[in-house]
């Protein structure tokens, strides 16, 4: 599957976004969600995370993953929402990978403080999450569009 594309509205929504939640399954079935830091590059969306942690856990038995970025204003007369779904996959990337060095330095430059409170860094423990889409939905409730106002 070459998977999902995102469209440029959808695109230019989520990279004005500070925090993605992602959720990845239990074995029993329960979800666990999550409010994560992220990154996009070309059509694929990383984060970074310790490699014990839940998500990373679950990622590796089952890499099916959903990522959700939204907004919600309910300061207006009407509440407004707005936000974008991914449903992919998801492979954890080690230390030394091409795609985890790129990603990395977009982690990095995204996230200023990341490279001392979170470094990223060979035998920190932390790895980076790609993932890949093969379905996108978006929607707009009270906003012209996904990203004017």
């Amino acid at each position: 599957m070459s998977g999902a594309l995102m469209k440029t509205g959808e695109r230019r929504f989520i990279l004005t976004q500070k925090v993605m939640r992602a959720a990845t399954s239990f074995p029993t079935g329960y979800p666990h969600v999550v409010p994560l830091a992220f990154v996009v590059i070309g059509n694929r969306v990383y984060f970074e995370s310790r490699r014990e942690s839940v998500k990373v856990r679950h990622i590796l038995k089952n890499p099916r993953v959903s990522l959700l970025f939204d907004q919600y204003d309910p300061t207006s007369h009407h509440p407004r929402y707005r936000g974008v779904l991914m449903k992919g996959t998801a492979r954890v990337l080690g230390f030394g990978n091409p795609e985890f060095m790129r990603a990395r330095r977009y982690i990095y430059r995204k996230y200023k403080y990341f490279s001392k409170s979170f470094p990223i860094v060979k035998g920190s423990g932390r790895v980076i999450v790609s993932f890949k889409p093969h379905a996108v939905v978006s929607w707009i409730y009270g906003y012209k569009n996904l990203t004017g106002s």
